[in-house]
């Protein structure tokens, strides 16, 4: 099952991991529609499969644009909507949907409106298992148009790592945004934090994953 995200006036198309974007073929017409016209994270679960891409439209185009998807026909990716809060996390380079020049910027309204996730994880920073939630990277990099193959994580205390795109695709990374259900202050990391799914898969468990868990992540540069 396809869902779609309406990010206030953006359309975010997401499929299953295992279903390659190759092979997703529409396969029935049908629709089982749930909106939630009143809030920015409504979704609407479509019973068929389509190329995955991100659009946004004025809302009173959003059923145009899903009829040109389910026909294969759109392809354009337009600007996201400017963030009202804070910016706390801008995507630069190889992105299609650009809200700050050459960037896609993003506040905490904004990424706390796509799809949530919360994993539990036993990691090398901390002596107990934390739980974390926030949208999966794939998701934040759709909402922002990526199309590269290399992504560079940049924090606030200067570190910086480099992190295979396909990671985003091959694993449920998480940009997390909450732990143990609370919002982090940048002395614990926060207030973003790429996060692995260590406990999920144990070939994660190494120091090469380690290091692309950048926390008190603000930046990710496209290439």
């Amino acid at each position: 099952m396809v869902k779609v995200c309406f990010l206030k006036s953006q359309i975010i198309f997401t499929k299953p991991r295992s279903e390659p974007l190759k092979d997703c073929l529409i396969r029935d017409l049908c629709l089982e529609i749930a909106i939630h016209t009143k809030k920015a994270n409504g979704i609407i679960n479509f019973n068929f499969y389509l190329k995955g891409f991100l659009m946004t439209t004025s809302k009173s185009r959003r059923f145009v644009c899903i009829a040109l998807c389910m026909l294969g026909v759109a392809s354009t990716a337009f600007a996201l909507d400017k963030p009202k809060g804070k910016v706390i996390l801008s995507i630069s380079g190889k992105v299609d949907s650009k809200n700050a020049g050459d960037a896609a910027d993003f506040d905490m309204e904004m990424l706390a409106a796509l799809p949530q996730h919360t994993f539990t994880a036993k990691t090398p920073w901390y002596p107990a298992e934390i739980k974390v939630t926030g949208p999966l990277l794939r998701d934040v990099l759709a909402a922002a148009g990526a199309k590269g193959t290399v992504l560079t994580a940049s924090a606030l205390n200067d570190y910086k790592t480099t992190i295979p795109a396909e990671d985003a695709n091959n694993y449920d990374v998480i940009v997390a945004r909450l732990m143990d259900g609370k919002p982090m202050p940048v002395r614990n990391k926060g207030p973003l934090f790429i996060i692995y799914p260590f406990n999920a898969n144990p070939d994660l468990q190494a120091e090469r994953y380690y290091s692309r868990s950048a926390w008190q992540l603000r930046a990710l540069t496209v290439q």
